[in-house]
């Protein structure tokens, strides 16, 4: 059950990261 929660968490985290390198591309994107 530990592994499976832990399973959960590395994709949220992958997730956000993800969400958060569109943005900063996104962002950078409307400067240049």
């Amino acid at each position: 059950m530990k592994m499976y929660g832990n399973l959960i968490l590395a994709i949220c985290v992958a997730g956000a990261c993800l969400t958060t390198a569109i943005g900063l591309v996104a962002t950078v994107g409307e400067f240049f």
